[in-house]
């Protein structure tokens, strides 16, 4: 759902400022919470399950924990790249003599792209594990940065569907992994401290992004982020590899 807004509201200001555009879209959230709230059904509270839990072991369990930490750690740097990358990228290309419209049309694109490689890193883990899916889309997000940056305007609009595929393809696995880490009963808290710590770092991550392009331009930044991106590949690569079922 946020990818679908921030999406909608990149072809929106292909036909209105970016004001109007902005808060059309915030009477939808608003309505689409109300609508939330009226028609999700109430459940009653689960009951305490009484089949018992399944001893890991210390050292099954310590590795697991292990795991989680690393995984959390790629999830919060996963965020921030992301965060940074979107807000750094209208600018980028406003810098290479795109329209606001044009920059806005961008984003449809690189989120377009997400929503393919979502289904596609999703297939893709499945058949080669966690670790060597997340190492690729890493790789290639990293080098769709760094075509972005280097070539003029047009070749730069074509990148960005690939960017966005490799982008959230990456994420999908790293989310989708998080099970794997976790005895069963504590999945719900591991799912918990997972997303508050990378739904907190995706919060931080832009206005952080545009201090640092304020400091050191654009450019700089977006290879900052591309580093940041590259630096993933490593930290991927203390997890034991894993399959991920299809998304």
């Amino acid at each position: 759902m946020k990818r679908i807004s921030v999406a909608a509201a990149g072809a929106l200001i292909l036909f209105m400022p970016w004001r109007p555009a902005y808060g059309l879209l915030g009477l939808l959230g608003l309505a689409a919470a109300v609508a939330i709230f009226v028609l999700t059904p109430r459940l009653a509270a689960e009951g305490s399950s009484k089949a018992p839990a399944r001893d890991f072991g210390e050292a099954q369990n310590a590795n697991l924990r292990f795991g989680f930490r690393i995984l959390a750690t790629l999830g919060i740097a996963d965020s921030i790249v992301r965060g940074g990358f979107f807000v750094l990228l209208p600018f980028l290309l406003i810098g290479k003599g795109a329209t606001a419209t044009t920059a806005g049309l961008a984003l449809t694109l690189v989120f377009v792209g997400g929503a393919a490689g979502k289904l596609a890193f999703g297939w893709v883990a499945g058949w080669l594990g966690m670790v060597p899916t997340i190492v690729v889309a890493q790789a290639l997000a990293a080098a769709g940065m760094l075509g972005i940056l280097a070539v003029p305007l047009i070749p730069a609009l074509a990148l960005l569907p690939l960017v966005g595929v490799t982008l959230n393809g990456g994420t999908t696995v790293i989310y989708g992994s998080v099970p794997s880490y976790a005895a069963p009963e504590k999945r719900t808290h591991a799912l918990s401290v997972f997303y508050t710590a990378t739904i907190g770092s995706a919060a931080v991550s832009p206005p952080l992004s545009g201090l640092l392009g304020d400091l050191v331009g654009i450019s700089n930044a977006v290879v900052v982020v591309f580093v940041l991106t590259l630096l993933t590949i490593p930290i991927a690569c203390l997890l034991r590899n894993r399959t991920v079922a299809p998304s």
